[in-house]
This record gives C-alpha cells, sequence and structure tokens, in this order.
C-alpha cells in the first residue's frame, strides 16, 4: 500500500525552499561585503596617498613660509609672471616695446597694436 503524507511533504519541500533561499542570499551578501571590501581597499589607499600628499604640501608651505620671514627684512625685486594668454605685441610706427608679457592680472581689451597668439610660449 502507497502511503502519501502530503502534510510531511508539504513542510519538508517549505524547509526545503527556504534554504535554497537563504544560502542565495547569503551568496549574494557575500558578493556584496566582497565588493565593499575591495572599494574599501581602494579608499584606504587613495587616504594613504592623499595624506603622503598632504605632508608633502604642509612641508613645502612651511619652508616657503619660513623663505617667506627671512626675505621680509631685505626687499626683493618684484616677481612678475605672465598672466594668461601670451601676447603678441607689435610697435606702432615710432614707438618701442618693452616685452610680450603681461603685467596687470586685470585684463582690459588690448589696444589695437596687441593681438593675441595661440603659438608656443617662450622662456
Amino acid at each position: 500500500m502507497d502511503h502519501c503524507y502530503p502534510a510531511e511533504d508539504y513542510a519538508a519541500g517549505l524547509l526545503e525552499r527556504r534554504w535554497f533561499a537563504a544560502g542565495r542570499a547569503a551568496s549574494e551578501v557575500q558578493a556584496e561585503c566582497d565588493a565593499l571590501a575591495h572599494a574599501l581597499d581602494r579608499a584606504q589607499a587613495a587616504w594613504r596617498g592623499a595624506r603622503t600628499r598632504l605632508a608633502h604640501l604642509e612641508a613645502l608651505r612651511d619652508a616657503l613660509g619660513e623663505e617667506l620671514v627671512a626675505g621680509a627684512a631685505t626687499p626683493a625685486a618684484p616677481i612678475v609672471l605672465p598672466l594668461g594668454p601670451k601676447v603678441h605685441v607689435t610697435s606702432p610706427p615710432g614707438q618701442e616695446v618693452a616685452g610680450n608679457r603681461q603685467m596687470c592680472p586685470a585684463r582690459a581689451a588690448p589696444p589695437a597694436h596687441i593681438e593675441e597668439s595661440t603659438g608656443p610660449s617662450l622662456p
């Protein structure tokens, strides 16, 4: 005689489905943990690099500050840095031009005898 236990089979099937679902969920969470660990490793490496750059920049700042304080006692020549795009200066007839570097950060429209250039910059 064949005996069928539908209530027991149903309970066993439900338990088996729950077991597979828990295993699948654990696998997904394990993959998430692995991805987060990898991201954490990258973040820590980036943090260490940033800390190293910060230490170098702070040391440079301190050294330049000491130079600035030491040089404040003696007047120095002004430092002229090129600002904006390189300009090509041509002299109007009868006038000499001292150079082709812009000396002022406030930039108005250039006079008619100054043309902007996209050529290579000179040292």
